[in-house]
């Protein structure tokens, strides 16, 4: 198989979420790493996990708190999933965070998505986003080169666990409250909550 690319955009012929479903539903693997994971993203794609946690199929997923973006409703709700691994690159302590990619594993081959779309509901059906699809061998050095990258970031990320889910939420809502509901980063408001706690 040699390697095939195709652009994927949101139009009346397609858009992102129809070929993430249709990937899931093939695929023996999958990792995402997506800067934001909102709820409204997440339940367009909750069938296709249901379906795949029914067949074995495990997945790994990363998002972030970068922003302030991602929803803590959506991160419990990945973590009912058996078969899914739910990590969260803490933008609190590092470097802000931006990644949109969906890589699926098959018997042969793995698809690569690498574009602008991140998990939400605008991005998979109607904004205008670009998202470029590469299928290439098991044997490919652009494969190793983007597994092992993949491999740095959930090295570097922390498990969305309960904990982990709680101090989140209890920052956004302590954020709220200081901020008048007015939209702040959060690596940029830490240190001034914890001064005023």
């Amino acid at each position: 198989m040699s390697t095939n690319k195709k652009l994927i955009v949101n139009s009346d012929k397609g858009n992102l979420l129809n070929e993430l479903v249709s990937s899931i539903n093939k695929c023996k693997r999958f990792y995402f790493s997506v800067a934001f994971l909102n709820f409204s993203g997440l339940q367009l794609l909750l069938e296709p996990f249901k379906e795949a946690e029914k067949k074995g199929v495990q997945g790994k997923i990363i998002t972030s708190t970068y922003l302030n973006f991602t929803e803590t409703k959506a991160l419990k709700k990945v973590n009912e999933f058996q078969n899914i691994q739910l990590k969260v690159f803490d933008s609190a302590n590092s470097v802000g965070f931006h990644t949109k990619a969906y890589i699926f594993e098959y018997e042969n081959f793995f698809k690569i998505i690498i574009g602008s779309s991140n998990m939400t509901q605008s991005a998979l059906k109607s904004n205008v986003e670009w998202n470029v699809e590469v299928v290439v061998k098991n044997d490919e050095a652009f494969l190793k080169e983007v597994l092992e990258e993949y491999d740095v970031l959930w090295n570097s990320s922390v498990y969305a666990d309960d904990l982990f889910i709680y101090k989140y939420e209890e920052f956004l809502h302590k954020l709220r409250s200081y901020t008048n509901n007015q939209t702040f980063i959060y690596e940029k408001v830490c240190n001034l909550i914890r001064k005023k706690s």
